[in-house]
Parts: C-alpha cells; structure tokens; sequence
C-alpha cells in the first residue's frame, strides 16, 4: 500500500495532484494533499529517522524510511515542524502541519506536497539530477512486524550464560499477538549445566507511544527446566512490560534497559551484547551458597526473574 491521506492522518482530505502530472515542461517530482485551505497536522506513515533537510524555505521535513533505506521521504510546505534531525518517527507519529511556502505566481493553497528521492538516473533534466518515485506506489508496510532475536553471552564468577530471545510481533496495533520466547543455558567450570526456557504465547501490543510500541508479556509457561550437574534446578515464570521502539532497519531497542533485538540476533556496535553485573544480578538469582555448592556439585537451587531479553524492561 501507498501513501494515502488517512496513512498521513489526512482523514477527508484528498490527493489534489499526481506524481509525474506535467507542470509546464517538467512532471510533477510528488503527490499533492488537500488540507482544507487551513494547516491540519499530519503524520509520518511509516517507520523511520528524520534526517537533514529540515525546514528551510520550502519547510521541508525529511525521513529514511527503516524498510527502504536508500530513498529519502519529503514532506514540502509545512507551516509548523515537530520533529527534529535524529529524531525517530513511527506510521502515527505527527511530525508537523500542512501549510504554504511555495514563492509568488506558483502558489497552490495550503497542502502538503509528498515526494520520494530515490536511486537511479532521473528521466528528465528538470529533476536537477536526483530521481523520485510515485509516493502513491511506495511500500509503506509497518517495518516493525515479524520476528526479533537477541542473542548474547557473558561469564561471571566462572559461570557462563548464554541467552537466546525472540519476539514476533504481528501487528502494531492495541491488542495485537506479539509471542516471545527467553532460553538460559548457564554453564559452569566443571562443564555441566543449568538449562531454562521460558515462552510467553500469550504476549501482545498494549497501547501505542509516539515513537513505539507498549509490549505485556502476560502469563508465561516454562518449557524447559533442568540440571545436567546431578543437582535441583527451580525455574520461575514471570510477567512484565516496556516499550518496544524501532531504531534502525535491523534494530529494535527496549526502551529503559537499552537492550537491543536484531533481525539476526547480532547486535551492531556501538550497543553491546554483553551484560552488565548490575544485569546478571538480576537475571538469575542463586542461593548464597552458589559457590560452595558449585565447587562441589552438590545441591543448587537456581530462580530466574528473568523477562524478554533476560532482564526488567521495566524496574
């Protein structure tokens, strides 16, 4: 699906003039919207960052769209701008007001005038060298959808921990399925381990924030739950909720712990994987005598508080 006036929040207004309809010699470079000869505010569609140009004489706000990277959005004739450069925007997210800045004689009301600057040689010499596309046939799908992953590892008083997370989010709307799944291995010196995995199936989307998504785990089932040391494992289910938000095409952050999902479950630089002792501390909670218990492999009773990620998206 395109650009249309209600994906803008233009509800009722209409497109007033076409891409590639000719002005004088030169085809129009977007799409033109009504906006009721009055400013309306109007919204990003899609997911992404904004980036420079932003206003300057044409009030102009501009947007990498996270699911197509290499085009940049335009929004022309804004009277009022709400965003600015680096800050991330979601389909819902209102950037700024219709309006008219267009010079003396060329004039077309108040409107907002939607273009996309794209890759390839441009078909004409007007476009002065850059090439646009037809904001009507761009692919606006929510970028946020489908399946997350965080893997990562760290060692800590000689136990390793590996963790593997996913979330499928299936819609952005309140309501939504979103499941989530956490698996623990925790290995310690001797080689044997502490296996847990927990699934949240019945996880969705709560509400929308400007720039995200509420996400409430609901009631979890453990899955898996054991010890390969000869010893007690006891696994804990637990509930939560924070606010899932797109920072780039492959990553989404949790807001608050700054954990980071990937599409791949690696995760860029500059955020790390590893974890903090502030977070193992929290993940998983071992008796105090975790230490003598482990040099001998006798009895050791293991509770996880763990969440999405393996820690509190919200404290």
């Amino acid at each position: 699906m395109g650009f249309t006036a209600s994906l803008l929040g233009l509800d009722g207004e209409r497109v007033s003039s076409k891409f590639g309809t000719m002005r004088g010699s030169c085809p129009h470079k977007g799409t033109d919207f009504t906006s009721s000869k009055k400013p309306k505010p109007f919204k990003a569609g899609v997911f992404g960052k904004v980036v420079a140009p932003l206003d300057g004489k044409w009030g102009t706000i501009t947007v990498i769209p996270f699911n197509e990277p290499t085009s940049r959005i335009q929004y022309l004739h804004c009277s009022k701008i709400k965003v600015k450069v680096g800050s991330i925007v979601t389909p819902w997210t209102v950037i700024g007001e219709t309006g008219e800045t267009a010079p003396p004689g060329r004039s077309r009301g108040i409107h907002l005038h939607l273009q996309i600057v794209t890759t390839g040689k441009p078909p004409n010499d007007c476009w002065d060298g850059r090439n646009f596309s037809d904001p009507e046939k761009f692919d606006t799908h929510s970028s946020i959808l489908g399946l997350w992953y965080r893997n990562s590892s760290a060692t800590s008083g000689g136990i390793r921990k590996e963790l593997r997370s996913s979330i499928d989010i299936l819609a952005d709307i309140s309501g939504a399925s979103a499941p989530a799944a956490t698996r623990e291995i925790h290995t310690i010196p001797t080689g044997c381990q502490f296996v847990m995995s927990i699934r949240h199936p019945s996880a969705k989307i709560s509400s929308r924030t400007n720039n995200g998504l509420i996400w409430s785990s609901g009631k979890g089932r453990v899955d898996e739950c054991f010890s390969t040391c000869n010893t007690r494992a006891a696994c804990r289910k637990w509930r939560d909720s924070g606010e899932l938000r797109m920072i780039s095409q492959n990553q989404l952050l949790v807001v608050r712990s700054g954990v980071i999902f990937t599409r791949s479950g690696v995760v860029e630089s500059p955020y790390p994987i590893e974890l903090s002792p502030k977070e193992s501390a929290s993940e998983f909670e071992l008796h105090a005598s975790m230490l003598e218990a482990l040099a001998t492999e006798e009895m050791l009773e293991a509770e996880t508080a763990s969440n999405l990620g393996a820690h509190k998206i919200d404290r």
